[in-house]
């Protein structure tokens, strides 16, 4: 065969990449798929008996507030790096982010400050694990829809890349629980929705992005 025919036959069966969807179409997307799995969860939990109660609260808003805003711009972030070329866009999503992340720390602190000693206690017990387990078994699905998009880009940073896939999934997770969870206890809520399983989503996302998104 000579190199004309060999050209040809490589050729031959070529199709045109196509090309990613924009960061803004990616987070929209990564959104909508989020707000479709706290939808399927009322289908597997049973939420919380005082719902009806918290939808009337506006601070239960504002947590949902707080979150949610955490995850897209987390979302945002995994977009962005997801695009050689988008330097500037990517330092701007990674302040947002980690504004976002000190707000939500920081209210979940101010909500451990209004409790006494005993209720900090109480907020330590292990029927923790179960909200811990729902959001990162939430965390795991959004997680793993958002690698398979990410990785048909070319992320130069893909531990950057996991930490905000994982931060984006938790704080989503967060919103989920908030429908489900009774335990109004800032302790609580601080290391079983937020901590725990931010540590242990960063750790699989870590490992994922770094074979996953690696290119």
């Amino acid at each position: 065969m000579n190199t004309d025919d060999l050209i040809k036959s490589l050729s031959a069966d070529l199709k045109p990449v196509r090309p990613m969807a924009s960061p803004y179409r990616m987070v929209a997307l990564f959104g909508a798929v989020g707000a479709a799995l706290i939808g399927m969860s009322f289908f597997i939990m049973k939420a919380r008996g005082d719902l009806s109660q918290q939808l009337s609260r506006p601070t239960f808003f504002l947590e949902l507030g707080i979150s949610f805003l955490f995850s897209i711009s987390a979302m945002a972030l995994a977009a962005f790096l997801s695009r050689p070329g988008r330097g500037d866009s990517v330092r701007k999503s990674e302040k947002v982010m980690f504004g976002f992340l000190l707000l939500a720390f920081f209210y979940d602190i101010s909500r451990v400050a209004q409790l006494d000693s005993s209720e900090m206690i109480q907020g330590t017990g292990l029927s923790g694990i179960e909200c811990f387990a729902s959001v990162l078994g939430f965390s795991a699905v959004l997680g793993t829809a958002m690698i398979f998009v990410l990785r048909k880009g070319a992320s130069v940073r893909p531990s950057l890349s996991g930490v905000a896939i994982a931060l984006g999934c938790v704080a989503m997770g967060n919103v989920s629980i908030a429908f489900f969870c009774g335990v109004d206890n800032g302790v609580h809520a601080l290391l079983w929705h937020f901590l725990f399983p931010i540590a242990a989503a960063i750790g699989l996302s870590f490992v994922a992005s770094r074979i996953f998104l690696k290119w």
